[in-house]
C-alpha cells in the first residue's frame, strides 16, 4: 500500500481510474519475470 494513504482514499482513487478490486483467499502470490521471480507469502 502507498504510505500515508488510508484504504478508503486509495479505493476512491482506484474507482476514479476505473480499476476494480477483488479479494481472493491466496496463500502465496508468484510474479515471474524473465530473470527474476518474486514470491509473496
Amino acid at each position: 500500500m502507498m504510505p500515508n494513504m488510508d484504504p478508503r482514499s486509495l479505493k476512491r482513487m482506484m474507482d476514479s481510474m476505473g480499476m476494480k478490486t477483488t479479494e481472493i483467499p491466496a496463500l502465496r502470490v508468484i510474479i515471474e519475470g524473465k530473470e527474476r521471480s518474486f514470491i509473496i507469502e
